[in-house]
């Protein structure tokens, strides 16, 4: 589904590029904004309500480049948090398993956008428009939890049985995000925009939480990997005051790993119009005649 959606935006924003080459009105423009980040994943509630109750602060700022009214590039930074706890779940089983973790969330990303009624600065009839975006990015995650008062970054750790011989390599902090959503832009005057969005990343990894498969032997993690790491891939002798490493069989099943992780934000921006040139203050500008000066 989330393939169809990208294609039909990617197909509509290049139709409108050639359907009009002559006479295109483009300009740049720069924002910031505040919004929230959530996590959707192996430790996040069932219902949407209550998930979106456990979205944390973020912020982003943004370059925008409007090729025509229908057409925007967008190159954008978001910084936020993620956070995921089966205490937050209505179903006992979750709650036992006893899990949870928070990461901090560096995203640069490239996104298309298409205003599907235009939107044009000189026009006093343009004021308004829904827009629909997608892209390509990057993020920057790193999940760790809480533990006997002390935060514990879990990467590192191995809870699966990462590093082990017949596991998985440890997971790399970077991984790859496909941003897609839609959103509404308000000309407040020729030189503000308020934008309105909601948008999901789509991600290719399965540990934004650090929970994906199966546990490992109690004893083959203190072995190979250290009591910290043995200690905190099972967490529900933890919750039942059990001994350490009784509570769940090897190879039992810890996570979905046939579901990816992914994260969602909702973001309110203010952008700024600088007109046709780029422009970083005095004469340096890009896009015209000039260079920048340095």
């Amino acid at each position: 589904m989330m393939n169809r959606v990208l294609t039909i935006i990617l197909i509509t924003a290049f139709a409108s590029v050639f359907s009009d080459l002559s006479g295109q009105k483009s300009y740049w423009e720069y924002g910031l904004g505040i919004g929230t980040s959530t996590y959707w994943g192996d430790l996040s509630p069932s219902s949407f309500g209550k998930n979106m109750a456990t979205s944390s602060v973020a912020g982003n700022l943004f370059l925008r480049y409007n090729y025509n009214r229908n057409i925007s590039a967008k190159l954008n930074v978001t910084i936020g948090k993620l956070k995921g706890d089966d205490a937050n779940s209505s179903d006992q089983n979750r709650i036992e398993r006893n899990l949870n973790f928070f990461s901090p969330l560096t995203e640069f990303a490239g996104i298309i956008e298409y205003n599907l009624f235009g939107l044009e600065p000189s026009d006093s009839e343009s004021r308004f428009t829904p827009y629909v975006s997608a892209g390509f990015g990057l993020f920057r995650f790193n999940p760790m939890t809480e533990y006997n008062g002390n935060k514990i970054r879990l990467q590192a750790l191995g809870t699966e049985g990462q590093s082990i011989d017949g596991f998985d390599d440890r997971y790399s902090l970077t991984q790859l995000a496909i941003p897609f959503g839609a959103g509404i832009k308000l000309r407040v005057s020729k030189l503000w925009t308020l934008n309105v969005e909601f948008s999901a990343r789509y991600t290719v990894t399965d540990y934004i939480d650090d929970v994906s498969k199966r546990y490992v032997a109690y004893e083959t993690l203190l072995l190979n990997n250290g009591e910290l790491a043995a200690n905190l891939s099972d967490r529900t002798d933890e919750y039942l005051m059990l001994p350490e490493g009784s509570a769940n069989e090897p190879f039992s099943i810890r996570g979905s790993p046939d579901v990816n992780d992914y994260y969602s934000l909702i973001m309110v921006s203010l952008s700024y119009n600088i007109g046709p040139k780029l422009k970083f203050g005095g004469n340096r500008r890009i896009g015209g005649a000039n260079c920048p000066r340095f």
